[in-house]
């Protein structure tokens, strides 16, 4: 019996895509709504995605990914999916313990799923 292979997680994200994943030297969050309206940003996560599939089948991968190309990171990714968090206005918030600061979405509700 064969045992197929796939992949899971994410694929770092080409230097062609503005979004820097969060293991990238010198990563900083920075999303706005362009992340998800912009044409030249479709584009990108598209190409993105389709160089993830190729790389994974030229490596002989039987189930390939898209690689999470689109995911602009595990917490964000999750939060758009509820509402009560504003993506438009940021908040700057302190980050573990004091480390540095970083620009937020900001809570304007009661937390519901969409």
């Amino acid at each position: 019996m064969e045992i197929s292979t796939t992949t899971i997680g994410s694929f770092p994200k080409p230097d062609y895509v503005e979004v820097r994943d969060w293991f990238q030297t010198g990563y900083k969050v920075d999303y706005d709504a362009r992340y998800f309206k912009d044409r030249s940003m479709e584009t990108s996560l598209t190409l993105a995605t389709r160089d993830a599939v190729l790389a994974q089948v030229n490596a002989g991968i039987d189930i390939p990914t898209e690689g999470e190309q689109r995911r602009e990171n595990y917490i964000y990714y999750h939060c758009r999916h509820l509402t009560g968090i504003d993506f438009e206005h940021f908040t700057i918030k302190e980050m573990r313990s004091g480390a540095w600061e970083e620009k937020v979405p900001t809570l304007i509700g009661k937390i519901t799923a969409r």
